[in-house]
């Protein structure tokens, strides 16, 4: 499956154009190399039967297109047709026309969505399907070790890896080059913080999480005899993006997601640690959302453990209030910093 869906991938040129017909046939199609995303993914599912591997058809609404009515289905609410696949009980949607996507993992624009199966003779997997995998999520881990010197000045390391839906969105933005990948996700949202160096591994090898590792440096604030230094660097979770008081859709992430954060930073000699942030675990209610912080502190360097993981992919409009003041206490924790004090 994953030889003939490379295959197609490398040998078709997608025109742009999403639908679910192939309006002059995948032979005209396969004959041009080129063609719509419906004639493609029609020529996938081809191949993948011929392979003698069990492949049908799946009418899907992208996010961008919306939900559609399960209740009264019409063509219109249908903009691309993909691959459904079934190999030892386990389900693939393939779409062709993405030229980074793991065949491992659902299109990102029709997880946790419902597609029509068209199989002939309507039996076996027919009819509508739930497209999602509670597995397949959008994982984050990060490392950092920094330094502070008597100048106030931090250097440091860091090494982000970015599993599953978190490696397909940052790959096309590194396709694009380097320095716009820095910029969008290190630079940007860390005000005042140099990146040094940067490498990438694992880039083009999509059954791995993207591996960046990078030395950075940045000054830290200082006040008379006490300076402070942020905490929150290159998770992704620098600002937070629930402030509005009233909500009038669902909040839909998609997937599933993890974040774990692990940092140590080392101070001066002649400097202590001040009032620390504290040990905490918080969660939603229902535990859907859950937060966990450990802090452990010596004499010259603190050491820093955070766990966020998001239970559900979708929170309903009638849970915005409790998921909106969750997040804002989430924010307050992930934003606070660091303060030392120069010994007398």
């Amino acid at each position: 499956m994953v030889i003939i869906y490379h295959y197609v991938r490398k040998n078709m040129e997608w025109n742009g154009y999403s639908n679910i017909w192939a309006f002059d046939g995948v032979k005209s199609a396969w004959k041009s190399k080129k063609g719509t995303s419906g004639e493609i993914n029609l020529i996938l599912v081809n191949l993948l039967k011929d392979a003698d591997i069990k492949a049908s058809p799946v009418l899907v609404s992208t996010r961008g297109n919306g939900r559609v009515n399960v209740l009264n289905p019409v063509v219109r609410q249908f903009d691309k047709v993909m691959a459904y696949v079934t190999i030892n009980d386990k389900i693939y949607v393939l779409d062709a026309t993405g030229k980074y996507a793991s065949p491992n993992l659902i299109p990102w624009e029709v997880m946790n969505s419902l597609g029509i199966v068209i199989e002939k003779g309507g039996v076996g997997t027919w009819g509508w399907q739930t497209l999602w995998d509670e597995k397949e999520i959008f994982k984050d881990v990060v490392i950092v070790s920094g330094i502070i010197d008597e100048k106030g000045q931090l250097t440091g390391d860091a090494a982000i890896a970015s599993y599953d839906y978190s490696r397909e969105k940052r790959i096309p933005v590194l396709k694009q080059g380097r320095d716009k990948f820095v910029e969008k996700y290190f630079s940007s949202p860390n005000p005042g913080l140099q990146v040094d160096s940067v490498k990438f591994e694992n880039e083009e090898v999509d059954t791995l999480p993207l591996v960046q590792k990078l030395n950075f440096s940045q000054s830290v604030s200082a006040s008379g005899d006490y300076k402070y230094f942020n905490i929150n660097l290159f998770t992704g979770l620098e600002k937070n993006p629930f402030t509005a008081e009233n909500r009038y859709s669902d909040v839909f992430f998609g997937a599933n997601q993890k974040f774990t954060i692990a940092e140590s930073f080392f101070i001066p000699d002649d400097y202590s640690f001040d009032e620390m942030p504290k040990n905490v675990r918080m969660m939603l209610p229902d535990t859907s959302i859950v937060f966990t912080r450990m802090i452990g502190v010596e004499k010259d360097h603190v050491s820093i453990r955070i766990e966020l993981e998001f239970k559900k992919a979708v929170f309903q409009i009638d849970e915005y209030p409790n998921f909106r003041e969750f997040y804002k206490k989430l924010f307050g924790m992930l934003n606070e910093q660091i303060v030392i004090k120069k010994n007398k």
